[in-house]
């Protein structure tokens, strides 16, 4: 046996999507189109190599992290760090950005900002070493 009240819940739930979709034709609300831009629109997607930059220097810190890899290969990791992690990244913010892609765009410039400032760290940490 059902519970009760179990076969409105169900019955609901199947129709509540139908049920959307008569709302928003009834509503005849004005929908907005903006123009699209045509250097935009013949632009790449700046993802494969936002990814590809954020996977690499993962795998290198990590390599380091795991003491997979000697100590001494640290400015490898700084330089790509700064280069490939934080500029690239920053530039396929940038990129996303321009295409209309905010989240994409937040995601590689914020990891991009955080390379860039971990390679800071570390060559600061260099610097006071060395004096």
């Amino acid at each position: 046996r059902e519970p009760p009240g179990s076969s409105s819940v169900l019955l609901t739930l199947c129709l509540f999507p139908r049920i959307l979709l008569a709302m928003a034709d009834s509503a005849e609300m004005p929908v907005e189109t903006k123009p699209v831009n045509p250097h935009v629109a013949t632009t790449c997607t700046a993802g494969p190599i936002g990814l590809t930059a954020f996977g690499i220097t993962t795998i290198l810190l990590n390599f380091l992290n795991a003491e997979l890899i000697g100590k001494d290969t640290i400015t490898l990791i700084i330089c790509y760090g700064m280069f490939h992690g934080g500029m690239i990244q920053i530039l396929a913010g940038m990129w996303e950005v321009y295409r209309g892609n905010i989240f994409g765009g937040c995601a590689f410039t914020s990891y991009g900002g955080f390379w860039m400032g971990f390679a800071l760290f570390e060559i600061l940490m260099v610097i006071t070493e060395l004096e």
